[in-house]
C-alpha cells in the first residue's frame, strides 16, 4: 500500500467561517444603520475579532496528519512545538469511528486506532469519509501482518 496522508475536514471550518461571516455582516448592518455616526470607526471592525475562531481550527488542522504506510501509523499535530506518535500497523488491533449525529450528515467522524500492548491509543477528529480511512488502516495492519508471517 502506498503512502497515504490523512487530514482533519474541512467541512465544519467552512460552515464556521460562514456562521462568522454572518454574524459579522449583520453586526456591520446593525452598526451602521444605527452608531455609523455616534460609534467610534474601530467599533465597526471589532466583529472582524470573531474570524480568529476558524482562522485558528484551519491552522490546527493545516499542522494535524495521520499518515498510513512504510509498516507504521503515524500521527503528527502542531504547529510550533510538534507532537509524533508511531504505532507499528502489524500491531493494529483496534480501529474505532465515532461519529455524532451532525458529523453521520456530513461524512465525518472520529478514528481511534488502538494496537497490541499500548495502553493510549491514536485519535482524530473530523475525519472525512471516516469508515473508508478505517477500512485502510485495517487492509494495511492486515497486509503488514501477511508480510512478517509469510
Amino acid at each position: 500500500m502506498s503512502n497515504v496522508v490523512v487530514r482533519p475536514s474541512l467541512k465544519t471550518i467552512w460552515f464556521r467561517y460562514v456562521l462568522v461571516l454572518g454574524v459579522v455582516l449583520c453586526f456591520a448592518a446593525l452598526y451602521w444603520r444605527y452608531l455609523s455616526g455616534d460609534g467610534p470607526a474601530w467599533l465597526g471592525l471589532l466583529p472582524l475579532a470573531l474570524f480568529l475562531w476558524p482562522l485558528r481550527l484551519h491552522l490546527i488542522r493545516r499542522f494535524t496528519s495521520l499518515h498510513i504506510g512504510d509498516g507504521k501509523l503515524r500521527y503528527e499535530r502542531g504547529m510550533l512545538s510538534r507532537s509524533t506518535r508511531t504505532m507499528e500497523l502489524s500491531k493494529v488491533q483496534d480501529v474505532r469511528v465515532d461519529q455524532t449525529l451532525g458529523q453521520r450528515l456530513i461524512n465525518t467522524g472520529t478514528i481511534s486506532v488502538e494496537t497490541a500492548g499500548e495502553t493510549s491509543r491514536i485519535s482524530m477528529e473530523d475525519v472525512d469519509q471516516p469508515h473508508r480511512i478505517a477500512g485502510q488502516i485495517l487492509e494495511a495492519a492486515k497486509i503488514e501482518r501477511k508480510g512478517l508471517n509469510g
